[in-house]
């Protein structure tokens, strides 16, 4: 009569298959932060592209830009999460993540930049604390424009220079912007 013998993983064995699943992780987990926050932000390209066609459309039937409160005069459809922020009308608040915003003379009421604020981790509509911004200088500037020597391409900056996630994915979002 002979028995066998059930074997079973020894507690090395075990821990050398946990240490590798925790390597795996940790080289997987930033890769797929970095594509969540890509997708979130190249969902809303197209719009910011949009707008800052419209923008220039606009500019020259009617010699000067429209404000976030005229877009109904850009022709374009505004993705329905995106609602018109209260307190600052140059602002589009499209969930936590993400506000679109126009950049010029309030008190003329006139544009000179279309851009996105984007926020990594927000409980509330990315304003001044965004973590990057994305900007386009519109061609056609009114005089005395802080932004009528730069019109041009789109630029990504980060609001902090130390940041190393944001200008990763600066470099891997900007090249979608200036297609």
């Amino acid at each position: 009569m002979s028995y066998e013998v059930a074997r079973g993983f020894t507690l090395i064995e075990l821990l050398v298959v946990v240490l590798i699943i925790g390597i795996l992780a940790s080289v997987a987990l930033p890769e797929y932060k970095m594509a969540v926050h890509k997708a979130r932000i190249r969902s809303y390209l197209p719009t910011l592209r949009s707008i800052a066609e419209a923008e220039e459309l606009y500019y020259l039937v009617n010699n000067d830009y429209a404000s976030m409160t005229e877009r109904e005069e850009l022709d374009i459809t505004f993705p329905q999460s995106c609602t018109l922020n209260p307190v600052d009308d140059w602002r589009m608040n499209c969930g936590n993540h993400i506000t679109l915003v126009t950049i010029g003379n309030l008190a003329q009421r006139k544009v000179g930049a279309v851009g996105m604020l984007y926020c990594y981790n927000s409980s509330q509509p990315c304003g001044d604390n965004y973590d990057m911004q994305f900007l386009k200088v519109l061609q056609n500037q009114y005089a005395g424009s802080p932004f009528a020597s730069a019109p041009g391409n789109w630029g990504c900056g980060c609001r902090l220079a130390t940041d190393k996630f944001c200008a990763k994915l600066c470099t891997n979002t900007k090249a979608g912007l200036n297609k």
